[in-house]
């Protein structure tokens, strides 16, 4: 993350406008087409407008991706960081296991070093924005700060109904529903006229935009004469004097992030200096903050492990479902619905080396009876220290190494979509899809009293729950060795065993085969 700040000239012979950016800036190539003869012109226009209709609709899919995104995700955020909506700034050796109340400190001593390093200030000589424009508001934070600490009048833009509603219910409940309003709008076609604001906020927005041209146009556009301009947003380094792009390794990690967050294609701090340049601005000046940001993303992790962001990311019980997308880990297909490609439904299976054998007889029992696709992924927790994603020490009362890395799981599957985490002791008689047809779309955040639980044969406690005679609704389609399974001599004769030990032995011959092909 970068900072970048300049001054406009020739709006006004003696004022200025100064932005602030961090790195990160796109340009796409410019298609070009010869056309010879009538029948290529027609081919070529054709093309042509193809080119453009795709653009038009991934401009479109975009847009709505972004907007969902956030209609789903910011109340989540609200109730863990607050209002704002964007990184903390750390010195940078910052201890990152300080309190929530400290990191939400650090969001508003972003909002003030930002403000200082544009030059904005109380101090002489004052330059206090009376007109805001906060492009990609989110809950709109930075306004409700900026309109209570300078008496700015604000509006604000956002694509999410869902932002744009609560931003206006915040801003009234403190008292500023007259200093500040916001409204569904597109940061690439602004609903203000020219000049109208003299400072032009964009906290951590630009990322999304995927026309970076387009999107400093309307920045400049809507500026004032001697306004200021503030961008902070995402940028991928600037490239040697001999590179031409990326290395494939650090394409894969943006792709990555880009399809996890909506993001169109990365860019330098250079490519937006590029942009800047072009228009008729002064004093344009850039910095990285990364090391100044970086200490944020591990207390985001820790905050999602605390009780709270637990409760607040996943449903209780044997299965444990969120929004989340597909991990980096095994992948495990089955089926795929005819010609129709199905997306994977995610299970995440706590693993411990000591029972390596449970794990792959509960993977290949889930396989063996699923009706659609699935992805199968262990959570090994030598993995994820590997990784920086898992450093708490082994405790005394953990009595397998899952027992609090299997809540990574919404991590792991990248926030998005549907998943499940089970463990390793299970062994499944019945179609995975009969428990994720359970899933109820219209899934929202619960107080704890308010969650169900799942039909008890799903989660099925061998030595507890019992089989009542003649009652089908009680034959188990998920059977639990909570105390101990047949993979341990202790409970080689427990109830089921025969059922585990009969899948055992199909495993290993259908691995025997596989590894004599």
């Amino acid at each position: 993350m970068a900072c970048l700040s300049y001054q406009t000239a020739g709006l006004s012979s003696s004022t200025t406008t100064r932005a602030v950016l961090p790195p990160m800036c796109h340009r796409r190539n410019r298609a070009s087409t010869v056309v010879v003869g009538a029948s290529s012109r027609k081919r070529g226009l054709r093309r042509l407008n193809a080119v453009a209709e795709t653009a038009a609709m991934e401009a479109v899919e975009l847009k709505k991706g972004i907007a969902e995104l956030y209609d789903e995700s910011s109340g989540l955020w609200e109730n863990i960081w607050g209002d704002h909506m964007h990184h903390g700034y750390y010195d940078p050796d910052a201890d990152v296991s300080v309190s929530i109340p400290d990191h939400r400190a650090a969001q508003i001593r972003m909002i003030d070093e930002v403000l200082r390093f544009a030059g904005i200030s109380e101090e002489p000589p004052t330059r206090i924005p009376k007109n805001l424009v906060d492009v990609g508001c989110g809950i709109g934070g930075s306004s409700r700060y900026l309109a209570s600490k300078y008496g700015t009048n604000a509006k604000g833009i956002t694509l999410s109904p869902v932002q744009a509603e609560r931003a206006n219910a915040l801003a009234a409940a403190q008292g500023l529903a007259n200093q500040a309003s916001f409204q569904v709008a597109d940061a690439l076609d602004q609903p203000f006229p020219d000049g109208e604001f003299d400072l032009v906020w964009s906290m951590e927005s630009g990322e999304h935009m995927p026309d970076k041209a387009k999107f400093v146009n309307e920045l400049v556009r809507v500026a004032a004469p001697g306004a200021t301009i503030i961008i902070v947003t995402w940028c991928h380094r600037d490239l040697g004097a001999s590179e031409k792009t990326l290395k494939p390794d650090e394409k894969s990690l943006l792709d990555r992030i880009c399809n996890s967050f909506y993001l169109p294609a990365w860019c330098s701090t250079a490519d937006y200096l590029k942009l800047l340049e072009s228009h008729s601005l002064e004093d344009i000046k850039a910095e990285d903050w990364s090391p100044y940001v970086a200490p944020f993303w591990p207390a985001v992790i820790r905050s999602a492990l605390t009780w709270k962001g637990f409760t607040s990311l996943l449903l209780t019980g044997t299965i444990l479902s969120a929004k989340m997308s597909s991990s980096d880990g095994k992948i495990h297909p089955v089926s795929s619905n005819g010609n129709i490609k199905e997306k994977p439904f995610k299970i995440f299976v706590g693993y411990d080396p000591r029972e390596d054998l449970a794990y792959e007889v509960c993977r290949h029992s889930i396989l063996k009876q699923s009706s659609i696709p699935v992805e199968i992924t262990p959570i090994k927790q030598s993995d994820l220290r590997k990784d920086g994603l898992y450093w708490r020490e082994r405790g005394q009362f953990e009595s397998t190494e899952f027992s609090f890395s299997r809540f990574l799981t919404p991590r792991l599957a990248n926030y998005e979509g549907w998943a499940m985490f089970v463990d390793c002791d299970f062994l499944y008689l019945a179609d995975i899809k009969e428990l994720r047809d359970l899933i109820d779309d219209k899934f929202q955040w619960l107080e704890d009293n308010e969650i169900g639980s799942i039909p008890f044969v799903w989660n099925f406690l061998e030595g507890h729950n019992k089989v009542v005679e003649n009652d089908p609704q009680t034959q188990p389609k998920a059977v639990h060795y909570t105390r101990g399974g047949p993979w341990f001599e202790a409970w080689k004769h427990c109830e089921f065993a025969d059922l585990w030990l009969n899948e055992k032995e199909e495993y290993v011959k259908e691995s025997t085969k596989k590894t004599e092909k």
